[in-house]
């Protein structure tokens, strides 16, 4: 079972995405923030749909190397860059 699910609401015409843990059903609030973003920005459905998928893919990534998003931010530069690669 996948640890991280995208989940969807209607707030005001809008549809809003956030990225919920299932394992705690917490919603991880960076990538979440994120989203928000992307609608509020007037963003298609499907391209933030899309964007909140891949988020979901790479925090199992991360959660499969057991590193966190505050981990990788303090990464240096060149460091960072070999992890996205």
């Amino acid at each position: 079972m996948k640890q991280y699910v995208v989940k969807d609401f209607f707030d005001r015409g809008k549809k809003y995405f956030y990225i919920q843990d299932s394992e705690i059903y917490d919603i991880v609030p960076l990538p979440s923030k994120y989203l928000k973003y992307l609608v509020e920005t007037n963003r298609s459905p499907k391209t933030v749909l899309r964007r909140a998928r891949s988020l979901t893919y790479y925090l199992e990534y991360m959660a499969e190397k057991e590193l966190e998003l505050s981990d990788v931010c303090q990464l240096e530069y060149e460091e960072q860059n070999k992890h996205f690669v």
